[in-house]
């Protein structure tokens, strides 16, 4: 068994032939099938000097080390794991403020916030603007520091606008579902009893006294 393991685990001497043709510009844009068949008809043509110096390196080449389960699952898990993007830790750490809101609403409220929180370019700026609106048109001229000053004080003080607004709605949405109260149902204590008809028994006992 031990001795099938190394034979298993052993290089062989056409897989250093490989090796050695890796960068081999006649090789280098075939597709795989015809690359093996190039190969095969290579190593064939090959004189007995090279496959006995072939043989040899093989012998001498360490065996590839087999891997366990765990070693494979490890590295695709690493492979797999990304870094979180910075809006996705901020969605973390503030979804709870908006949680009131309808769930449609929620994301939109959470990317206006991130835009606040982030350093607010001029390209943006200019997209974010009306149409017709240019900065040729405010005093001061197109690229002007005070024309940038006034389109950013514009833009983040609307943005404010709409995240305070839609705060205060998600807060008022949290409030009122804590507040209400459950309206009594006609089966709960509450419910007002019905006056109960006296059957014809009843009725007959009451005739006779």
């Amino acid at each position: 068994m031990f001795r099938a393991c190394l034979r298993f685990l052993a290089v062989s001497p056409f897989t250093l032939f490989m090796m050695d043709q890796k960068n081999n510009p006649a090789l280098k844009g075939c597709a795989i099938s015809k690359r093996g068949k190039l190969l095969s008809k290579m190593y064939k043509e090959l004189s007995q000097n090279q496959r006995r110096e072939l043989n040899m390196r093989a012998a001498r080449h360490p065996n590839l080390g087999k891997r366990s389960k765990t070693e494979i699952t490890d590295e695709k898990r690493s492979s797999r794991r990304k870094s979180k993007g910075t809006f996705a830790t901020f969605v973390k750490n503030n979804y709870a403020s908006v949680r009131g809101l309808n769930y449609r609403k929620r994301f939109a409220a959470l990317s206006k916030l991130y835009n606040l929180s982030r350093p607010i370019q001029m390209e943006e700026v200019i997209k974010s603007m009306p149409k017709g609106h240019s900065l040729a048109a405010l005093p001061g001229g197109k690229g002007s520091a005070s024309v940038k000053a006034k389109e950013k004080e514009v833009v983040i003080a609307k943005a404010v606008q709409d995240a305070s607004e839609m705060l205060r709605a998600a807060q008022k949405e949290g409030g009122k579902s804590d507040t209400s109260e459950k309206k009594p149902t006609r089966k709960g204590r509450g419910a007002p009893k019905k006056e109960e008809k006296p059957t014809q028994k009843e009725k007959k006992v009451t005739k006779k006294k």
